[in-house]
């Protein structure tokens, strides 16, 4: 985590979290430097409980592959592992259940009730309750990537980010039979925006797009 974050700071992110060191932090919320949210973390087992011993030994476990940002061993890999796209939406359950219709997905992991002084510290929310599941996309049946889709007590911005708007915008999938593909997403309360032969853009039940190629 240390490494992963030294390296965006030093490109030109921020971070959110509000820990008074976040680099010695198992789990830090950051911004690259257009505002996309980015979150790195150890290798979290769900459902155990962190102890503050706990929570430093893994910070320490966990940056020690990309100690001093790897200068000395540039051609090490990075550690890093892509993991979920966070969705927020105003009722976390319906948003899950239309996914699940749609694409095949299921639940993964334990519910998601985050609230408190730590859970405020690493979102940098001071006060905020966030609740929501992650579901395992299809065809990736073991455990990663997911959706983590979240409802936060405190509201932003109603409507997603547009087609054509800066930022993380769309999601994409590919199929066989992309019509029929998009023929679900309409059923289950979305709707095609664009179709060429290649591809079809599509908005799920909050608007937010979802790109279908072959």
């Amino acid at each position: 985590v240390k490494g992963a974050v030294s390296r965006l700071l030093a490109l030109g992110g921020k971070v959110i979290s509000t820990f008074e060191n976040p680099l010695k932090q198992p789990c830090v919320y950051c911004a690259d430097p257009e505002g996309n949210i980015v979150e790195f973390h150890v290798p979290f087992i769900d459902g155990i409980g962190i102890s503050a011993a706990g929570k430093m030994l893994f910070s320490i476990l966990g940056f020690l592959p990309d100690k001093s940002i790897r200068k000395n061993n540039p051609e090490l890999p990075s550690s890093l592992k892509f993991i979920h796209v966070n969705l927020i939406t105003e009722d976390w359950r319906k948003l899950c259940d239309y996914y699940n219709a749609v694409t095949g997905s299921t639940d993964f992991g334990p519910l998601k009730d985050h609230s408190g002084e730590y859970k405020s510290q690493v979102i940098g929310i001071d006060g905020v309750h966030v609740i929501g599941q992650h579901i395992l996309m299809p065809n990736h049946q073991r455990n990663y990537p997911t959706f983590e889709i979240f409802t936060y007590s405190i509201k932003g911005r109603t409507a997603p980010v547009g087609m054509y708007d800066i930022g993380i915008n769309a999601v994409g999938f590919t199929a066989n039979d992309i019509k029929a593909a998009a023929k679900d997403f309409v059923i289950s309360g979305g709707k095609i925006i664009k179709e060429t032969d290649d591809y079809i853009i599509v908005t799920d039940i909050q608007n937010a797009p979802i790109i279908i190629r072959k």
